[in-house]
């Protein structure tokens, strides 16, 4: 509902009907009297001021001003409004003429359309903070007076009843968006700040909305957002943390709730009609998102991300695309912020928590059509802007594929694009090469899946170092308390238990707890990343030699291990002298049936040794031990044969992705 329409439902003293006809044609004389206070006129000039020439509207914020700042409230909130009784013995509402002058210049400050342009300038800062202390103190009057008194018991009256809340609402919306016209003043912005309330008020007049019946939350549009934007407004300074502080004690030290209420803003935002018009809205609203996210309490981060808050930032994406593309949209193009903001926020906090949860979460709300649908976009993006994309595309999303769970999901969305033909547009952008490196990173891992579940499956070697017979896994038995090793006899399975399996041997729910609770893959994932970590090792073995000679010139190959870093994109390659690693990292060996054959047999066996991110800075490892030695397999014909199936198996998936 529009403001005036809205206080004409409120407003007790109302002038006369000819007056606004008369302002278009003789400004002069309205504008005279309201600045001699007239009620009357001075609500004419608050409604309609706006509407002025530039000429006659320049300076006449300060005739509001200057009633602002010439009385003080009345001491007793319960003064401002009041029932009095007429001449005739009828109840009336009695407004007294000093608040009526103190609110309609509010309400005047309210309607500025244009805060930036009006109120930014130098010239007009002095004059912003000398009228400050009168703002704020019949502001903060107002707020109490009309927005936290409660309904009294003569206020059964449902017309009574009604008519407050009304106040009420019109009340925030006022003092909402006065403030906001003045804090675009950033040395007014910085004055406000200083007073005390200030941010306490505007945290209120946000949370509280949480309160208001759901029949009045239509009539005000973009009143919530104003709010928020105010908020955004006020932690804009250097210290934005202490501020950040202020809002949260203000709002009750109530994390869910505030994650709750920010979140619902930016989704009524980016539902609106006027979405890409009004993009400016769902800026101000992530702004104020990322500053509570930024702030020094990890309480709230941590609410914000548990509410979706990564589900709803590639929701805003998946509107950005279908907003911009629409056909009711015609030269509407989101700006640069908009498009980049939920990037950031996926930067920053996709590996906020342990585990890969919110990559997959985000994965599962969109993220990579998102990606698709917004590549037309990206030519109006600079370098800078666009890696900021990118990078959530061809860093982070690849370094969690080391989880199955992530990479099927990368998979079936690739698959649903492949389908949906989606790539004829994104062939031309910048975003194709990174698609590519991202369906061809994908590709390579689910073949290796496929082939280590047939592998699982179909082939076994014997844990008997003396033995190592190969064949199908049936025809093995399995050590009884661990479950992890076979064997080709009973024969073998008790020379390799003398021998140093009755050392390293646990439990199966021990095992399940260190891979879980420790620095080891899950078995679900291991499988498939050992195989993967021997591929790109005998795939890199030129890249490894040279690093051979280079870092340990005078160590023969076969006493070194390879180290592969799945923290980067693409992985980074090493090596190490064994020996001196495992003095070195211990605790990376608590499953050392690997290094026990490797360092019995040498020339038999080699170590790859991996690490994949695991969120906030951790990662977990992935040992693999290579039957032979690594540093010859590029020669090796049966190597050679199988890494031909598996590139062929690739084109064929990358083809699937790209629909062809």
């Amino acid at each position: 509902m529009d403001l005036q329409v809205l206080m004409d439902r409120v407003s007790v003293v109302k002038p006369p009907a000819d007056m606004s006809e008369e302002f278009v044609n003789q400004p002069n004389e309205i504008i005279d009297e309201a600045r001699k206070g007239s009620p009357y006129e001075l609500e004419v000039l608050a409604r309609h001021w706006q509407n002025l020439p530039d000429g006659l509207s320049d300076g006449l914020e300060d005739v509001f001003f200057h009633h602002l700042n010439s009385a003080d409230p009345p001491s007793d909130p319960n003064a401002d409004i009041s029932d009095r009784k007429d001449e005739e013995g009828e109840t009336e509402t009695y407004i007294s003429n000093e608040s009526l002058k103190a609110f309609w210049s509010l309400y005047a400050l309210a309607q500025t359309r244009k805060p930036l342009d009006l109120y930014s300038a130098d010239r007009y800062a002095p004059g912003i903070i000398k009228a400050w202390p009168g703002v704020f103190k019949w502001s903060a009057f107002f707020f109490v007076s009309r927005i936290q008194i409660p309904l009294t018991s003569s206020d059964h009256n449902p017309d009574s009843a009604a008519f407050k809340r009304s106040t009420r609402n019109i009340t925030r919306e006022v003092i909402s968006r006065a403030w906001v016209a003045l804090a675009w003043s950033e040395p007014a912005r910085k004055v406000m700040l200083d007073t005390h309330g200030v941010v306490e008020i505007a945290a209120k007049l946000w949370i509280l909305e949480d309160d208001e019946p759901e029949e009045d939350e239509e009539e005000f549009e973009d009143g919530l957002l104003v709010r928020s934007n105010l908020l955004s407004l006020l932690s804009r300074e250097k210290d934005h943390t202490a501020t950040v502080d202020r809002i949260i004690e203000a709002a009750g030290e109530n994390p869910a709730r505030i994650a709750r209420t920010a979140l619902t803003r930016l989704k009524q935002a980016f539902k609106s009609p006027q979405f890409i018009k009004d993009r400016q809205d769902c800026i101000a609203i992530f702004s104020l998102i990322m500053q509570f996210c930024t702030s020094s309490r990890s309480d709230i981060r941590k609410a914000f991300l548990d509410q979706g808050a990564v589900a709803v930032a590639v929701r805003l994406l998946l509107r950005i695309a279908s907003a911009a593309n629409a056909a009711d949209h015609p030269g509407h193009a989101p700006n640069s912020m908009l498009l980049v903001f939920p990037y950031i926020f996926l930067q920053a906090y996709l590996e906020a928590t342990d585990g890969y949860d919110l990559v997959l979460q985000a994965l599962n709300a969109g993220l990579l059509i998102a990606f698709v649908e917004c590549s037309p976009l990206y030519k109006n993006l600079s370098d800078t802007e666009y890696l900021v994309i990118s990078t959530t595309i061809t860093d982070i999303v690849p370094k969690y594929m080391a989880y199955l769970p992530v990479l099927q999901t990368v998979d079936t969305a690739l698959k649903t694009l492949g389908r949906a033909k989606q790539f004829s547009s994104l062939r031309s952008t910048k975003a194709w090469k990174d698609f590519t490196n991202l369906s061809q990173w994908t590709a390579e891992r689910i073949v290796v899946m496929e082939y280590s579940k047939a592998m699982k499956k179909n082939n076994a070697i014997c844990y008997n170092l003396r033995c190592t017979k190969a064949d199908v896994r049936n025809n093995f038995r399995k050590c009884g308390q661990c479950g992890t090793v076979l064997y080709c006899s009973k024969e073998c399975q008790v020379a390799h238990w003398k021998e140093g399996h009755k050392r390293v041997c646990m439990k199966k729910e021990d095992f399940s707890r260190v891979t879980e609770n420790g620095n080891i893959l899950p078995l679900r994932d291991l499988n498939y990343m050992q195989i993967l970590s021997v591929r790109l090792a005998r795939n890199s073995l030129p890249h490894l030699r040279d690093l051979a000679a280079r870092d340990q010139p005078h160590v023969p190959l076969k006493d070194l291990m390879v180290l592969i870093d799945y923290t980067d994109m693409p992985p980074k390659f090493g090596v190490a002298l064994r020996a001196k690693w495992a003095q070195k990292r211990p605790d990376l060996f608590n499953w050392p049936k690997h290094l026990f054959r490797a360092d019995l047999e040498p020339e038999t066996f080699t170590t790859v040794y991996g690490v994949v991110p695991h969120g906030e800075g951790k990662t977990r490892m992935v040992l693999s031990v290579v039957s032979g030695c690594i540093w010859n397999m590029d020669r090796n014909l049966e190597s050679m044969k199988q890494d031909a199936e598996l590139d062929t198996a690739m084109e064929a998936k990358k083809k699937e992705y790209w629909g062809l």
